[in-house]
């Protein structure tokens, strides 16, 4: 870390205070990105949603005039680090006004909960530095990993001010940083309805009880690029339970609708993955026998 001179400033209490505030953060594993420029912070959230970065936004605090920084998910992330994936859509989102010199990415690969070094945030820095104007930090759901490298960008940028101000723990939480042992043993508020966190739980608690939780978490994500954050919970679950049983399918349309009359049908047994992808493909006309189990098996498939 390179030493900053600022003028009416003690250089080692701040330096001091800069070193601990960074070694306080917790583990982080994050990408520090560039982002296509041109468009509004909403116009951007939509199409950043589309492409399979969810909680996609701006960050406005701690930060210097003409620095476009944000946050949101890893792409096409639904519950576990291992659902992301970078699809061409993904691709297609991060290269926009940018498909002349690629895409600058900065990955940072420490564990969850790990302990990030002072040159691990020196990197993810170094990588802001580059492309102030358009930087996108992401990791996993969006919030602890991505919220500590966002709160260490914060401090770093403090640190070039002439003045700069400490990070509290109000913004730490703000960032949805991690918590540390004592903070985390403290009894947790029950996630509130409408809240990612309570979206993201009915749809977990959906999935373990389908009977195919990979073919419905695989559908979670499909549908979250359809539906914006305020569609009704219900509605999007509901996507879900059609969408679980064509992933593969060719004929998408098609196949979504015998799965809605499937729906109609079948009432709560459609909660089921089997029951409803049996019923779905005999409207496909696999009607029994081997077809109709060759049929199911495959959409069970991912």
């Amino acid at each position: 870390m390179r030493t900053i001179s600022l003028p009416g400033t003690d250089i080692n209490k701040t330096s001091n205070m800069f070193l601990k505030s960074l070694v306080t953060l917790l583990g982080a594993a994050v990408a520090v990105q560039s982002l296509p420029a041109g468009e509004s912070a909403n116009e951007l959230e939509k199409i950043a949603s589309n492409a399979g970065f969810q909680r996609f936004e701006y960050v406005t605090e701690h930060v210097r005039d003409g620095d476009g920084l944000s946050r949101s998910s890893a792409p096409n992330y639904v519950w576990k680090d291992s659902d992301q994936n970078l699809t061409a859509d993904s691709i297609k989102f991060l290269q926009a006004g940018n498909n002349n010199v690629g895409i600058a990415y900065t990955p940072l690969p420490i564990v969850d909960f790990g302990t990030p070094t002072l040159e691990d945030f020196q990197k993810g820095y170094e990588g802001f530095k580059k492309h102030r104007p358009g930087t996108l930090v992401w990791c996993g759901f969006g919030h602890g990993r991505t919220g500590t490298m966002i709160s260490a960008l914060q401090i770093y940028i403090e640190h070039e001010k002439p003045s700069p101000q400490l990070l509290t723990r109000q913004d730490y939480d703000n960032n949805h940083v991690e918590e540390d042992a004592e903070e985390a043993a403290k009894p947790k508020p029950k996630p509130q309805p409408g809240s990612a966190e309570y979206n993201t739980q009915l749809l977990k608690e959906k999935c373990d009880a389908s009977g195919n939780s990979p073919a419905c978490m695989k559908a979670g994500n499909r549908c979250a690029a359809r539906f914006a954050a305020s569609e009704k919970i219900e509605n999007f679950l509901n996507c879900v339970e059609k969408v679980q049983v064509c992933l593969d399918y060719y004929r998408q349309e098609e196949c979504e609708e015998f799965a809605a009359q499937c729906q109609a049908e079948l009432g709560t047994l459609s909660s089921n993955f089997y029951s409803l992808a049996e019923c779905t493909c005999k409207k496909q006309g696999k009607v029994e026998g081997e077809a109709l189990k060759f049929c199911v098996s495959e959409k069970a498939k991912l």
